[in-house]
């Protein structure tokens, strides 16, 4: 269980939608060590020592800035809203959503910058990108979709280098296809 104490604030962890988006950030980094357990059983070919402690790591901790207050408002506001009625706020999201993409390198995004006014794509790193499709088999265990059919759907919109384009397509292939 992650420690909240000077993270969130206590208060805000008492509301029934807090608890609700805490749990759920809890089975989902569940789900990702999950994963990356399959992973390693299945993908053996594809791991060598130093990918694998760095994995282990990264999957350890996955998504654990969420838990800082910079995200966990803006997340658990957008997600789950104490009030139905409740205006929301975009910008609040999207500023939560900017720090965790900065903070965690194992979403695309991370991996974008601007050059001359304009966004530019950079290779990701091997680790990153296993992590990602980590993260992507985790969010499909809650959505029930796999791997294979939210690229299918998101693909075309993620801004990837073309060598990071073809990994994943290639490891998707590969291991995160239904049946495989």
């Amino acid at each position: 269980m992650y420690e909240h104490t000077n993270i969130v604030e206590r208060e805000d962890l008492l509301l029934p939608c807090s608890i609700k988006y805490y749990d759920y950030i809890v089975e989902h980094v569940t789900n990702v060590k999950k994963a990356w357990e399959w992973f390693q059983l299945i993908a053996q070919e594809e791991l060598n020592r130093d990918t694998c402690s760095i994995l282990d790591y990264e999957t350890s901790n996955h998504d654990k800035s969420k838990f800082h207050y910079k995200e966990f408002h803006g997340y658990r506001q957008w997600f789950y809203p104490q009030d139905k009625l409740a205006t929301l706020s975009e910008d609040i999201f999207l500023k939560a959503w900017r720090t965790h993409v900065l903070l965690n390198d194992h979403h695309w995004e991370h991996w974008v910058v601007i050059s001359g006014g304009k966004p530019v794509p950079l290779e990701m790193e091997n680790t990153a990108l296993i992590h990602m499709l980590l993260d992507w088999e985790a969010m499909s265990m809650n959505f029930g979709d796999t791997v294979e059919e939210f690229y299918s759907k998101k693909g075309d919109s993620m801004l990837l280098h073309p060598t990071t384009r073809k990994e994943v397509e290639r490891l998707i292939a590969a291991y995160f296809q239904r049946g495989k």
